[in-house]
Order: C-alpha cells, then sequence, then structure tokens
C-alpha cells in the first residue's frame, strides 16, 4: 500500500505552514549573539543579523520623515547572555489602524537588522566615537 503523502510532502506542509502563520522554521539557528557583532563588527558592517536578547534601556522621541508624517523613534540597548548593543527602530507612528510598537525595559524581543559599524577615525563634534549600532528594521516581542 502506497503512503498518501511522502515524508518530503509532509516537511513541505509544516514548513508551509510555520511561514504562512509567521514564524521561521530556523529561528534559534539564525540568531546571531551580540557579542559575535561587538566583538568583530567590520565583518558586520552593512550586513544583516538577527538579535535576541532583553531592552534593558530605552528613550522614545518623535520626528518627521520627508514628507511631514510622524515618525516614532526609539533608541535603546539590547542584551542577551553574551553582550549589549545600542540600537534604534524608527517607524511611522501609525498607518491605518496599525500603530508603531513601543518598547519599554524588560520587554524581550527578536529583531531583524542592519549593523552599522563606522570606522574608528569618524567622531562626533564633542570627539565621541559613534560606535556600532543595530538599525532594527523589524522587532518581534517575545515572551517574557
Amino acid at each position: 500500500m502506497k503512503a498518501l503523502v511522502s515524508k518530503r510532502e509532509l516537511l513541505g506542509l509544516v514548513v508551509a505552514l510555520h511561514l504562512a502563520c509567521g514564524a521561521s522554521v530556523f529561528a534559534d539557528e539564525a540568531v546571531t549573539p551580540i557579542n559575535s557583532v561587538v566583538v568583530n563588527p567590520d565583518s558586520f558592517h552593512r550586513g544583516f543579523v538577527t538579535l535576541k536578547g532583553t531592552v534593558i534601556e530605552v528613550a522614545s522621541y518623535g520626528g518627521n520623515d520627508g514628507t511631514n508624517r510622524p515618525l516614532c523613534i526609539q533608541e535603546f540597548t539590547l542584551k542577551d547572555e553574551t553582550g549589549s548593543i545600542a540600537a534604534i527602530y524608527s517607524a511611522r507612528c501609525q498607518v491605518g489602524e496599525e500603530k508603531a510598537m513601543v518598547l519599554a525595559v524588560g520587554d524581550r524581543v527578536l529583531m531583524e537588522a542592519v549593523i552599522d559599524a563606522p570606522a574608528d577615525n569618524m567622531r562626533t563634534s564633542k570627539g565621541e566615537g559613534y560606535g556600532v549600532t543595530a538599525q532594527a528594521r523589524k522587532i518581534t516581542r517575545l515572551e517574557k
């Protein structure tokens, strides 16, 4: 008797269902430890990474984009068991019924980000280095 569904077809169905629900089948394998980015930022410069951790500091403020639409901007520090990194998240405050995510200290998040690792010789007007920053593109709040 022939099986109604092969193992390969069943695996494909499981993957499709996970993706349809917005989950990544390999999410845990794709998470980059924060210390890996901080120790060798040049290898991650302008590259996409997925980071997972806890928000330990957050500052929120508003602004406008180029077409004068309101932006909600949050600067925060994300910490995992290997280290911490400065991060920034900018999104339109409201698009239709959907409002921008507001982070709070203690939130556990999964974050897709682009790493910005400016050259060591780049300084602010006060002579301070810019440091490594994770520019968040998507943030998902996790259960605590």
